[in-house]
């Protein structure tokens, strides 16, 4: 039995299949889109981008067929559910028979409690397009929260208010003890350590140099020499700052990059209230 969850984020529209006996994933598929440039500057989704948001998700949904998967969820987060005209995308979606379950950041930051580990202090950090998620276990206490700190946001915001945000985040990260391992989900940490030659970990003493080095290459750089998607190459040094901040303020050991997200979560969410 199979499962397709799509994640229709900020920057692109994603689509992950798991085995439900295995938990296995089987396919990965990942289509740009930046649904969060309409959103972050004029506040609604452009009928252009409806639409291309329609067709890329009717092409899913005959992948899907095609492959007898009948157990299907569709979620969005952060782009879509600070639009203006949410309410016209989700209708537009239903008569196309696709039935989009728009997401709160607080239930995105607590789907990261699904992320299994064995350490015991740890952080699991989600930097999207829209928003940023965080859960930590600092060994004595756990919770999660979500910020307005996505890389494509920060693109689309002024300095000011961007400071002020990251203010927030650090006066939260302060109730915090040290952490153990920084997990940070996603493409832009996979993107930064790719340019450096990283596989999987550094010690957190190393990201300063890395991102360092990263930002020495330009966009065309990124894009041509490391094979970089080009909706990567903007945002990810926008998402290193983040980084070094919470790596910084949280004391951290190592930092890991993982595969896993936000789909993983509601995977294991489901699996669960079924069992």
């Amino acid at each position: 039995m199979k499962i397709a969850i799509t994640d229709i984020g900020s920057n692109a529209i994603k689509y992950k299949i798991f085995d439900k006996e295995t938990f296995e994933i089987e396919e990965y598929v990942r289509e740009p889109l930046r649904l969060g440039t309409d959103v972050f500057t004029k506040g609604y989704i452009s009928q252009l981008n409806i639409h291309a948001l329609i067709e890329l998700l009717n092409r899913y949904q005959k992948v899907f067929s095609q492959k007898n998967i009948k157990d299907t969820h569709y979620i969005a987060t952060s782009a879509v559910r600070d639009a203006n005209n949410k309410l016209e995308v989700v209708e537009a979606l239903a008569d196309n028979s696709i039935k989009l379950n728009i997401i709160s950041g607080e239930e995105e930051a607590r789907l990261l409690s699904n992320f299994k580990t064995k350490v015991s202090k740890y952080a699991v950090v989600d930097i999207g397009g829209g928003s940023l998620e965080i859960f930590i276990n600092d060994g004595e206490n756990q919770s999660s929260r979500s910020f307005q700190l996505g890389a494509v946001r920060l693109l689309n915001s002024d300095d000011q208010w961007a400071d002020e945000e990251i203010d927030k985040m650090k006066l939260w990260l302060s109730r915090f003890n040290d952490i153990d391992v920084l997990y940070g989900l996603g493409g832009n940490l996979r993107s930064l350590f790719e340019v450096s030659g990283i596989q999987k970990s550094i010690p957190a003493n190393q990201l300063d140099k890395i991102v360092s080095t990263f930002k020495t290459f330009s966009q065309t750089e990124l894009v041509e020499r490391y094979s970089l998607p080009k909706d990567r190459a903007d945002i990810a040094p926008v998402a290193a700052l983040l980084y070094q901040e919470i790596s910084s303020k949280l004391n951290v050991k190592t930092i890991e990059n993982s595969f896993w997200s936000i789909s993983n979560g509601i995977f294991k969410k489901i699996i669960n209230e079924i069992t």
